[in-house]
């Protein structure tokens, strides 16, 4: 909960396995509502892709489409049915200057 932790702008995920790769989601469509606002968790589903293994690292990028584009982002879940739920901690800003964001 930072002042100013929300953004409008469009947000992408790219996953990282043992086994293959999702390349990059745009998730702001599979969020019901107002996407990424400030002290919020926002919950998505993706289906379709492939099964990637036990999962490595994920790429979150911003378009900084929007003025006050900033995001304060603190952690990012993943979990499946045939993969362990794995977490990702930023508790970072990503802003211009740091716009794309690997975490392993």
């Amino acid at each position: 909960d930072k002042f100013q932790a929300g953004t409008d702008s469009n947000i992408f995920l790219t996953i990282q396995g043992t086994t293959g790769r999702i390349n990059e989601v745009r998730l702001n469509p599979l969020i019901s509502g107002n996407a990424f606002e400030r002290n919020e968790t926002n919950t998505i589903s993706l289906k379709g892709f492939p099964a990637v293994g036990q999962i490595q690292s994920i790429t979150i990028r911003s378009d900084d489409s929007y003025p006050g584009s900033d995001w304060y982002l603190g952690w990012v879940e993943i979990s499946g049915s045939d993969i362990a739920t794995k977490r990702f901690t930023l508790n970072d800003w990503i802003q211009k200057g740091k716009l794309t964001r690997t975490m392993r």
